[in-house]
């Protein structure tokens, strides 16, 4: 996952040793570390895609109305594995409004307090979903992180880095960088944005 919370788990400062490698260990290092960060893209694009394709069957299935999802990535400390949890739908919305979600509270970890002895689950970061433009009135919209997705990222409610799912941004001269058109078809592509900071979750 090439993110703020993944970049702590695979990129530490490794220039010392970098330096005292020969050629051949150093090629055999990079491969290595790009293999896991290639897996952890699969496992973060594998947990949020289902998600993604609710939000675009929404929108194809409901008379014209759209709505976000958004909940939060818990890591399971017993299995480490990364799963989803607190998922919940934003209002239904029309064509001419702009659709937003209500990010819940970050739940307590479990345990909540948890003992050197425990395998806690981690609330470990937050997300939501971006709606497709296919039945839209306004002509483009941005992608990407808001401004306001910023601020839930340092909420001290939320306090976690977040990512948001939306289309890859088209180029063309007819709407601004870093935007999508009107009537954009639910088959483009979408990635995985990250919202940061925080860079990562406060300790228990």
């Amino acid at each position: 996952m090439p993110s703020s919370i993944w970049r702590g788990l695979y990129f530490i400062p490794f220039f010392d040793t970098l330096f005292a490698m020969t050629q051949t260990k150093l090629i055999i290092f990079c491969l290595i570390l790009l293999s896991a960060v290639s897996h952890a893209q699969t496992t973060l694009e594998n947990l949020l895609e289902p998600i993604w394709k609710l939000t675009l069957l929404d929108a194809s299935t409901n008379n014209l109305m759209r709505r976000e999802y958004a909940g939060y990535i818990t890591l399971n400390t017993a299995t480490n594995e990364y799963g989803i949890d607190s998922v919940v739908p934003g209002r239904w919305t029309l064509p001419g409004v702009g659709a937003r979600v209500t990010v819940p509270d970050r739940p307590p970890d479990i345990p909540a307090n948890p003992t050197p002895l425990d395998k806690p689950i981690y609330y470990v970061a937050w997300f939501h979903t971006h709606t497709p433009t296919t039945h839209v009135t306004f002509p483009h919209r941005p992608v990407g992180p808001s401004v306001e997705d910023y601020g839930i990222s340092r909420d001290p409610r939320v306090n976690v880095p977040g990512f948001v799912v939306d289309f890859v941004a088209v180029q063309t001269n007819n709407i601004p960088p870093n935007s999508i058109p009107a009537g954009l078809s639910t088959n483009a592509p979408f990635m995985i944005y990250d919202i940061s900071p925080p860079s990562r979750r406060p300790l228990p």
